[in-house]
């Protein structure tokens, strides 16, 4: 198995600068990994953003869906 890691750097904001679970633009894509999330590293960071991601996609399905509404002139 190959490892890639990257140490969070204070420049971008160290760990609370790394992404969250949610992807913005992307509505109902979520994301886990080492690098995602606010704390942890390898394996502690994967878990750890997969349960967040989990409980993201869990809030996501029960949000109600938005309707879309045609014009009407």
């Amino acid at each position: 198995m190959m490892v890639q890691s990257a140490l969070p750097r204070a420049a971008k904001g160290g760990i609370a600068g790394r992404p969250a679970p949610t992807v913005p633009g992307a509505d109902g894509l979520f994301v886990a990994g080492d690098w995602v999330g606010q704390g942890g590293w390898l394996a502690d960071g994967t878990l750890g953003s997969a349960r967040q991601a989990a409980a993201a996609v869990s809030e996501w399905l029960a949000a109600p869906p938005a309707l879309a509404v045609a014009g009407v002139s």
